[in-house]
């Protein structure tokens, strides 16, 4: 008899193992398993152009001053509208009407600039610029971009810029500098 007692004990015992068996199968099978790295990239990927779509404007007003003036600047000897400030004017207009759509921790870089200055904006008038984000791929944006003071259109192009991870993007940056020593 005592080994009939003894059958229901490894009975019982036989079956929680085929559960503990079956649901670790289970578990193993319906979860397929991942690379963690990957999946947050992934997840990150989609985070960044989701968040980014074309139509988004920028909009931008200064005076000129003498700050700002080919004279000052040492792009030219007259008291005009520089070009380097009309470029720097377009990229801030740029990149601060998407800074608002970025996660936290990142940014954009200026890469690349096709821009004419059509004519002389004089000391004293206000320039306004507008861009418009036209293009986004992946982590490249393009962005039209127009300039005007009070007399009409004194510059016109395309802006190109890059998302960056702004803590990566110094890492490198910082690295170049410590291998120039």
């Amino acid at each position: 008899m005592n080994g009939l007692k003894d059958i229901p004990k490894t009975w019982h015992r036989a079956q929680r193992q085929i559960h503990r068996m079956c649901d670790w199968a289970l578990f193993a099978f319906v979860i397929p398993p991942y690379n963690k790295r990957s999946f947050y990239k992934e997840a990150r990927r989609k985070d960044r152009s989701g968040m980014l779509e074309k139509g988004i404007i920028g909009n931008k007003e200064i005076i000129v001053t003498e700050d700002c003036t080919a004279r000052s600047m040492g792009s030219g000897e007259l008291p005009v509208f520089a070009t380097p400030a009309m470029i720097a004017l377009i990229e801030e207009t740029a990149w601060r009407s998407v800074a608002a759509f970025l996660d936290p921790g990142q940014g954009t870089v200026g890469t690349k600039l096709e821009i004419s200055h059509l004519a002389a904006t004089p000391m004293g008038m206000k320039v306004s610029c507008r861009t418009e984000l036209t293009e986004v791929d992946r982590r490249r944006l393009v962005f039209k971009a127009e300039v005007f003071d009070a007399c009409g259109k004194v510059g016109e192009g395309t802006h190109e810029r890059f998302l960056v991870e702004n803590e990566k993007f110094l890492l490198r940056a910082r690295s170049k500098a410590g291998n120039n020593q």
